[in-house]
């Protein structure tokens, strides 16, 4: 049976990483809390985005920002492959390198980028997934905006957000069969928060339900024990992503998680199972 950690972990060995030079070429802003980049790559070139050629929702890719020499994770939102335009939504920061880059952005300047990392994955065909279940905190929006728009006509979907500003919530599409629920704090989310899900059991006529989490780790471990434990997701049918951790700045999490990476790597794990990226990002083995 697929599930979306089979899934992507065939599409993680499938796709090639690529890294292409990128230049500005729209900076907009989408609402107080985010902005979406244009990037385009000016010409072909040895893992540029030529390679790109198979897109999946939610893609996630780093950007290495000019003169600071760091990485910070994004979301491709769109991919146009005729002009070779890429559209990232990036939350807006008081502080930080991100918040240092986009303050003073401006098209034609240039950035690096290295990816993809893939987010969702969507088993098909009938007698699969029922319903959807997404979460996400501010960081996740972007995300959690392309899985909704990529969902097929008629997919049942819970989405349940915190934003940090009410109309940071536009970003997220309308769509049939697809409820909202905005809340002020997703660590305060529990099963009966979606009381049609709580009952959700073998044999209670809610059949299989995929759930898909990205938010802050301590959050992030939170919800999952509430999908797991209060809505009956299986444990092959949910993707948890902690995109940041409080009080740790993102290099250092990345630094620290590329350590267990290669350490796992050294003792002969499969370093494509999201299984391992969930246990090495929150921190557990569960």
């Amino acid at each position: 049976m697929e599930t979306i950690k089979s899934l992507i972990r065939s599409a993680t060995v499938r796709r090639p990483v690529i890294s292409p030079q990128l230049t500005v070429r729209v900076v907009e802003d989408l609402s107080p809390g985010y902005v979406r980049v244009t990037l385009a790559e000016e010409g072909p070139s040895d893992g540029g985005l030529a390679a790109y050629t198979e897109q999946l929702p939610a893609d996630a890719m780093k950007l290495l920002l000019p003169d600071m020499t760091v990485l910070r994770a994004v979301t491709v939102r769109r991919y146009r492959p005729g002009p070779g335009e890429i559209d990232v939504d990036i939350a807006r920061h008081d502080h930080g390198v991100l918040a240092e880059w986009l303050s003073g952005l401006r098209p034609g300047e240039r950035v690096g980028a290295t990816g993809m990392r893939c987010e969702w994955a969507l088993p098909a065909g009938a007698g699969e997934v029922d319903r959807v279940v997404l979460l996400a905190d501010p960081a996740g929006i972007p995300a959690a905006a392309a899985v909704v728009e990529s969902l097929p006509a008629g997919m049942p979907a819970d989405v349940v957000v915190s934003v940090n500003h009410p109309e940071d919530a536009t970003l997220l599409p309308r769509r049939d069969g697809v409820d909202l629920l905005v809340v002020d704090d997703l660590a305060e989310v529990t099963a009966g928060t979606l009381p049609h899900l709580s009952g959700h059991l073998p044999g209670s006529g809610a059949g299989r339900v995929q759930g898909w989490i990205a938010a802050e780790t301590t959050t992030v471990r939170h919800l999952r024990g509430v999908l797991r434990d209060g809505w009956s997701v299986a444990r092959d049918d949910l993707l948890a992503r902690a995109y940041w951790t409080r009080d740790v700045d993102s290099t250092r999490k990345d630094e620290e998680e590329m350590v267990k990476f290669r350490e796992a790597m050294a003792a002969g794990e499969d370093v494509s199972d999201p299984g391992l990226a969930e246990r090495i990002s929150l921190g557990d083995r569960d």
